[in-house]
């Protein structure tokens, strides 16, 4: 029993590398397939332009900050007010 709890790890991914092994030969077509499909929905995407992603990284980084700042101003309100109450 002591070598079991000494060499845990060992057994336990032993174990996952056995069990994912088993799954990957046993349904190796139809993971095959699912990929073969991947693939061909992926030539289906519409991937953005490079400017396109630059214009939203920064429309999103933009809000980001002012999202930030307008929290932090509504809870340094609330915090103020709240220590005027507690006095």
């Amino acid at each position: 029993m002591d070598f079991i709890f000494a060499n845990f790890k060992i057994i336990f991914f032993s174990l996952v590398i056995g069990v994912s092994l088993f799954f990957i030969v046993k349904n190796y077509a139809k993971i095959v397939v699912f990929l073969n499909q991947v693939r061909s929905e992926l030539t289906k995407v519409s991937w953005p332009t490079r400017k396109e992603v630059m214009a939203s990284t920064i429309v999103i980084l933009v809000l980001t900050g002012f999202l930030s700042v307008y929290v932090g101003v509504i809870d340094l309100g609330l915090s103020k007010l709240l220590s005027i109450f507690l006095k």
